[in-house]
């Protein structure tokens, strides 16, 4: 088995930072990560190909990793929007129609929306 050369073992360490700082929405150490591994990458280019496969394979699971914080970060996006929009009072009739109130939603500043069937 191949053993781990220092500049691989360092970016092994820098990528599972990473992962780390995103799983716990760390965004002041994610900056600081990005500058150590723009300044790690030249040194790891001379990796035995099983190192760099690991070291593909972490940077792998960091991507998916991002790719699902990006996506809860849009998903809270939205929601504010939402909320906001409730908050203007815009609200659809049953045929899909917007309508804008004034202040909070109350349910009486849509048609119908009162009415019990």
């Amino acid at each position: 088995m191949i053993g781990r050369s220092p500049a691989g073992s360092r970016l092994a360490a820098i990528l599972d930072s990473l992962n780390d700082a995103v799983r716990s929405a760390d965004f002041a150490r994610l900056g600081q990560i990005s500058g150590l591994l723009e300044t790690i990458l030249d040194d790891a280019i001379a990796l035995h190909p099983a190192e760099a496969k690991r070291i593909r394979l972490q940077a792998a699971r960091n991507a998916r990793c991002l790719e699902a914080a990006a996506e809860g970060i849009r998903a809270g996006k939205r929601r504010l929007r939402e909320i906001e929009a409730a908050a203007e009072g815009v609200t659809y009739d049953r045929n899909g129609r917007l309508h804008r109130g004034t202040g909070a939603n109350d349910g009486t500043n849509a048609p119908g929306l009162g009415r019990r069937l």
